[in-house]
């Protein structure tokens, strides 16, 4: 069967390929779809003004947005770095400082002390002694560790002057 032959086809166009935007509209209308008319060239001069105050309202809203989220990102900058300050606040504080300096200048001077007397020291530990304590003045006593007993000794070396050390002989 050849389409020559055929007379349905006599002055009708040849199906065109389905899909496009003229069968869609054509389409929308056979179902009762209002399809607009495309606009006019007074419409789309209209259209495009209206179109670039909104496009510069947008523009500058973006703009807006973008200095307030730069401005957002400083803060966070900010306040991560204090955080960061009072983290490490009690390290660095002018008065922590002072106390570790004070700490130091003793710990300093008990041992320049010691050093200075290590003959005198090493004299007297090398002497036998008949006792079995040692006199210990009182301002070391807080640092002074023989054995692990001197943590329960310190309670009771809390006294005025001199004081006595015992030495466990183990």
């Amino acid at each position: 069967m050849s389409m020559a032959n055929d007379t349905t086809w006599v002055g009708k166009r040849p199906i065109r390929r389905i899909g496009g935007m003229s069968d869609a509209l054509s389409i929308a209308a056979d179902l009762g779809f209002s399809v607009a008319s495309p606009p006019s060239e007074e419409q789309l001069e209209k259209l495009s003004t209206t179109s670039g105050e909104k496009g510069d309202d947008l523009i500058r809203v973006l703009r807006e947005l973008t200095a307030v989220q730069r401005k957002i990102a400083d803060l966070q900058v900010e306040l991560q770095g204090r955080k960061d300050d009072k983290n490490v606040a009690h390290l660095t504080h002018v008065s922590e400082m002072e106390k570790k300096i004070d700490t130091l200048s003793r710990i300093t001077t008990i041992l320049k002390d010691v050093i200075q007397n290590k003959d005198r020291i090493i004299s007297r530990l090398q002497q036998p002694y008949s006792l079995d304590c040692i006199p210990v003045e009182a301002e070391y006593q807080l640092q002074l560790q023989i054995s692990n007993g001197a943590r329960t000794l310190r309670s009771h070396l809390q006294c005025g002057g001199k004081c006595y050390v015992l030495f466990l002989l183990l």
